[in-house]
């Protein structure tokens, strides 16, 4: 689903098919509000749908490299199929490396590594990274896709519609209300229960007679 289409589908519950009381630019603002969340509790849960994989290159005689993006969050930093051990930047070691043994993330988006390579080295790098800006642009012909699961694209329908009544309202203590139980149903619509006894989330199951 596109940016559009829920756009499409918000003016249609507020019975406005064509801008009056909220703009295109007010309700796309409404609808990055819950995907930023949505994106945020999908990494909390380990979803892979907001996880990607980068090859990075630690090139001779260095020991930093500029990620793709800055990440939300860092999963893993694999050697030749080795994961390398994270070090908090504030504990860098004293001593020098002659192989790389360990990584850290300095600024929003530098990679450093422990160890200076004297060639090239190739790194794979599990991420999450942060959620994008969704854009509905006429002038431009923009209009991005929501990477979102059907179930959590029905929720952001929702959500928008409830921010924009809400607004007209002003109230506060729903606006907080309606987050809350946002939050919630978003993460019953992301959560992974297959298989069960991996998780340890799948659905309860009637005990037998005597237990």
């Amino acid at each position: 689903m596109r940016v559009s289409d829920i756009v499409r589908k918000v003016r249609y519950e507020l019975a406005e098919p064509t801008a009056s009381e909220w703009k295109d630019d007010e309700l796309v603002s409404y609808l990055n509000d819950g995907f930023a969340s949505a994106w945020r509790l999908a990494a909390e849960l380990h979803h892979p749908l907001v996880e990607q994989t980068d090859d990075v290159t630690i090139l001779a005689e260095e020991n930093s490299v500029q990620l793709p993006s800055p990440p939300l969050k860092m999963i893993s930093v694999t050697l030749d199929a080795a994961v390398l051990p994270y070090e908090h930047p504030g504990s860098m070691p004293t001593r020098e490396y002659s192989k790389i043994e360990m990584w850290t993330v300095e600024g929003l988006d530098t990679l450093r590594v422990w160890g200076t390579p004297a060639e090239e080295t190739a790194l794979t790098v599990r991420l999450v990274r942060e959620p994008d800006i969704l854009r509905l642009e006429a002038s431009t012909l923009t209009d991005d896709d929501v990477p979102m699961p059907s179930a959590v694209l029905e929720l952001l329908v929702n959500f928008v519609i409830m921010k924009a009544q809400n607004r007209l309202g002003g109230r506060p203590q729903m606006e907080a209300s309606l987050y809350q139980q946002y939050k919630r149903d978003v993460m019953r619509a992301l959560e992974i229960r297959e298989p069960p006894l991996v998780t340890c989330n799948g659905y309860w199951l009637p005990a037998p007679k005597g237990w």
